[in-house]
């Protein structure tokens, strides 16, 4: 559960993103570079390679579109790999469930939002 001063914080951050006129699209996609930076660096070492090439492909998808399609056939293939990464919620590891629920968020469109 979020605490009543996180979300007084978040709150701030809207109203802020809101007053620069910050469009989700360009959130959704600076969320994604910040997520493929550590994705670089290794922070997720415990995730398989196999997982981590997925990872980086849906990443760099979010990235390069300006706006989200959620009708176009290489979006649903992204996010329907993405909800099967999620889905396997490995016992032992459940960082590549959670990067991937992050990543689907970079599919996103303000309507979702």
């Amino acid at each position: 559960m979020i605490s009543d001063k996180d979300a007084r914080e978040i709150d701030c951050l809207e109203e802020l993103l809101v007053l620069r006129g910050v469009s989700i699209d360009q959130l959704r996609r600076c969320y994604a570079r910040f997520l493929l930076k550590l994705v670089n660096r290794g922070i997720f070492r415990d995730v398989s390679n196999d997982t981590m090439k997925i990872i980086d492909s849906c990443l760099n998808s979010a990235i390069a579109r300006e706006t989200i399609d959620k009708a176009d056939c290489s979006t649903k293939k992204h996010i329907s790999e993405l909800w099967e990464i999620e889905e396997r919620r490995e016992a032992h590891n459940e960082t590549g469930s959670r990067l991937a629920r992050c990543v689907i968020l970079c599919f996103g469109t303000e309507k979702e939002w």
